[in-house]
């Protein structure tokens, strides 16, 4: 939620304290992962209208 406020170090530094925890668990991994391609990267994707959009 700190990427999409403007607030990226608030973001990166919980993602990190989740990517430390080591968690067996298939999820988070894929939070991860999501956190770091939408919030991060700012990729967003529309595939009802066939398109693929980002921050920059």
């Amino acid at each position: 939620m700190g990427y999409f406020n403007n607030k990226v170090a608030i973001g990166w530094h919980w993602l990190y304290n989740i990517m430390q925890s080591n968690h067996p668990y298939p999820e988070v991994s894929f939070l991860i992962i999501g956190n770091i391609v939408t919030g991060m990267m700012g990729v967003s994707g529309d595939s009802p209208a066939n398109r693929l959009t980002t921050l920059s």
